[in-house]
């Protein structure tokens, strides 16, 4: 393979993973193991032509596959791995609270839950759930429920932009995953 063609090995790679990305919803584990039988049947195909030439684009283009069928798959690896455990949990929280706003998603909901503190004060906690937990509540309705909560990411490299400064002006503490709800 020449030096200019192995480029198109680290593309397909980061194609793969850029498809699972901007999947309007989560895909079926039957999408990676559809790509890797596709990558076989094409190195199949390979070993049976006669003619070099074809063997040969046969041969790459199995390979370009295969390494898709590597980025598809670290990437839904990588994502429910992160979903389950979270980067830095805290636990799972019994929370009581207001629904503020919540909307459906691609893959799930997004919740807002205002919670109020002892002292008087509120604060807002940024919940990802299910889609049927949207029939659950209703925006300013009382609710309690279980959730894996965390502490909001920090900059990525001294310096940049930082999305705790952001979420601080907006009252935002925390956010996680609805575990379930209670009411």
């Amino acid at each position: 393979m020449h030096i200019g063609q192995f480029s198109l090995l680290i593309c397909s790679f980061v194609m793969a993973v850029t498809g699972y990305l901007i999947w309007p919803y989560e895909p079926s584990p039957l999408v990676p193991i559809s790509i890797l039988a596709s990558a076989a049947a094409l190195f199949a195909l390979a070993r049976i032509l006669k003619r070099p030439a074809f063997r040969l684009y046969l041969t790459r283009g199995a390979l370009v596959m295969a390494l898709a069928f590597l980025g598809f798959a670290w990437a839904q690896i990588r994502s429910h791995m992160q979903a389950r455990n979270g980067s830095t949990p805290v636990g799972e929280l019994q929370i009581n609270g207001v629904v503020a706003w919540h909307e459906a998603q691609a893959r799930g909901s997004r919740w807002d839950i205002r919670v109020q503190e002892k002292q008087g004060g509120d604060y807002l906690l940024h919940l990802y759930g299910k889609r049927s937990h949207l029939d659950l509540a209703a925006p300013g309705c009382h609710i309690r429920l279980t959730a894996e909560v965390k502490p909001l990411p920090g900059p990525i490299v001294l310096g940049a932009y930082d999305p705790r400064r952001d979420a601080s002006f907006a009252g935002q503490r925390g956010q996680g995953f609805i575990r379930s709800i209670d009411n």
